[in-house]
C-alpha cells in the first residue's frame, strides 16, 4: 500500500502519472482497456435483461414496433415475430460479447506487459471500480424497466417482491402454475384495462363529481365554465380511448392463467380473514366449511321456513314494516323524508359467506371460517 501511494500520489491523477511514466501510447491503451471492460459489463447486463424477459414471456419496449393496422398487434403472427426478434437479439449480443471478451483479454495482456505487475494491479482496480459504479446505474435503469414489464419483479432473487409461498394459501386440490401464482400475487384489487368503456358508469362518475361541486360558492359564469370543462374532459376521454393502444399489464401466460381461473367452476378464490392474503379452496370444501358454521346454535337459529317460500317471508316482512312506518308518519312521528329514507324496497335475504382463518389450525385441508353476513338487501337494513 505504501509503495502504491509513492508511485501514484494523490496530488496527480492516474492518467497524468501513466503519461509521465510510460507515454501517450500507454494512456491510450489504459483508456481502451477501461472502455472495453465497460462494454463487456454493459453487454452482459443487456443479455441478462433480455433473458429475464424471455423467461417471463414479456416483450421489451424496443421490440414493440408500430404497424399500420393496430388490430394486428394482438395477433399471434405479430407476437411470434416479436419473440423471434427477441431470441435473435439475445443470440447477436452473446456473439458480440464473445468478441469483446477476446479483445479485452488481448488488451489486458498488452497493458500488463507495458506497465508491469504492480502498476497493472492498481490501474486495473481503479478502472474496473469506476466501471462498476457506472454499471450500477445501468442496472438500476434495467430494474425499473423490469418492474414495469413484470410488476413485482425482484432482480436479486429472480422472484417476485411478494413471495407466493407467503401470500397464497392453496387449500385446493389444484396445483398452481408459476403464471397463476404470479397473477394471484397481484392481489384481488388488480384490474386489467377494459376492452370497452361502460358509458353509463363512466358518465355517472362525472355527474357525481359535478354534484359534489354544488356546495362550492361559485358565480353562475364560473359554474357554467366548470360544467363545460367537465363535459369536454369526459367526452374527449371516451372518444380517444383505444383498447389496442393501451399497454397490457399482464403477460401472455398470466392472461391465459386468468382465463383458466375464471372458467374453473370448482375453485373459490378469496381474501383471508386477517391480512391481505389470497386463499384458494375447493368449492365443495368451502361450502362444507360455511355450512358447518350454521350448525352453531349459539349464533344461528333455524327459521323453519320452507325453501320455496323464503321470498314470501321477506316480502311480507317488508310490507309489515312499511305499514308500520305509514302509521308513524300519520301520527307525525316520522317526516316524509325519514319515511322515504328507511322504507325498504326490493328486499331480499341477507348473504352469508365465510372468510378463511389462515392463522388458525387447518383440519383436512379445510380452514376454519369467520362468518360474514351481508344484510344490505334485507328489509331492516335501512332502518338499522
Amino acid at each position: 500500500m505504501f509503495i502504491i501511494r509513492l508511485r501514484f500520489p494523490k496530488s496527480s491523477s492516474l492518467i497524468e502519472v501513466i503519461r509521465k511514466r510510460y507515454g501517450e501510447g500507454v494512456v491510450k491503451l489504459v483508456r481502451s482497456f477501461e472502455k472495453c471492460n465497460f462494454k463487456c459489463l454493459k453487454l452482459q447486463l443487456d443479455i441478462d435483461f433480455l433473458v429475464i424477459c424471455q423467461q417471463h414471456k414479456v416483450i421489451p419496449k424496443f421490440l414493440q414496433f408500430r404497424i399500420a393496422n393496430c388490430n394486428l398487434r394482438r395477433t399471434s403472427t405479430y407476437q411470434h415475430c416479436q419473440i423471434r426478434l427477441l431470441n435473435e437479439e439475445i443470440k447477436i449480443k452473446k456473439k458480440n460479447l464473445k468478441s469483446l471478451e477476446k479483445e479485452f483479454t488481448s488488451l489486458k495482456r498488452k497493458l500488463f506487459e507495458a506497465i508491469g505487475f504492480l502498476d497493472f494491479n492498481h490501474v486495473s482496480n481503479i478502472t474496473l471500480s469506476n466501471n462498476e459504479k457506472s454499471i450500477s446505474k445501468c442496472k438500476h435503469t434495467h430494474d425499473k424497466k423490469l418492474t414495469n414489464l413484470i410488476p413485482g419483479y425482484k432482480r436479486d432473487s429472480g422472484t417476485f417482491l411478494h413471495d407466493p409461498e407467503k401470500v397464497i394459501f392453496n387449500f385446493s386440490s389444484k396445483v398452481l402454475s408459476a403464471s397463476e401464482k404470479s397473477l394471484l400475487c397481484k392481489g384481488l384489487n388488480f384490474a386489467i384495462p377494459p376492452k370497452n368503456i361502460d358509458y353509463a358508469d363512466f358518465l355517472t362518475q362525472f355527474e357525481l363529481l359535478y354534484r359534489d361541486t354544488l356546495t362550492f360558492e361559485l358565480t353562475s359564469e364560473n359554474r357554467e365554465f366548470l360544467k363545460s370543462k367537465l363535459k369536454d374532459i369526459c367526452f374527449s376521454t371516451i372518444t380517444s380511448y383505444d383498447f389496442n393502444s393501451v399497454p397490457s399489464n399482464l403477460s401472455k401466460s398470466e392472461f391465459e392463467a386468468l382465463k383458466g381461473l375464471i372458467e374453473s367452476k370448482y375453485l373459490v378464490i378469496q381474501k383471508s380473514d386477517k391480512g391481505n392474503n389470497i386463499v384458494v379452496s375447493d368449492r365443495e370444501n368451502y361450502i362444507k366449511g360455511v355450512k358447518s358454521l350454521l350448525l352453531d346454535n349459539s349464533k344461528f337459529t333455524d327459521s323453519n321456513i320452507d325453501s320455496t317460500k323464503w321470498l314470501n317471508y321477506v316480502v311480507n316482512l317488508e310490507i309489515k314494516l312499511k305499514d308500520h312506518f305509514k302509521i308513524l308518519r300519520k301520527e307525525n312521528k316520522l317526516s316524509d323524508e325519514e319515511f322515504q329514507k328507511i322504507s325498504p324496497i326490493g328486499s331480499r335475504p341477507g348473504i352469508l359467506y365465510g372468510l378463511p382463518k389462515v392463522h388458525k389450525a387447518v383440519i383436512n385441508n379445510i380452514p376454519k371460517f369467520r362468518p360474514i353476513l351481508s344484510a344490505i338487501t334485507t328489509p331492516t337494513y335501512k332502518l338499522a
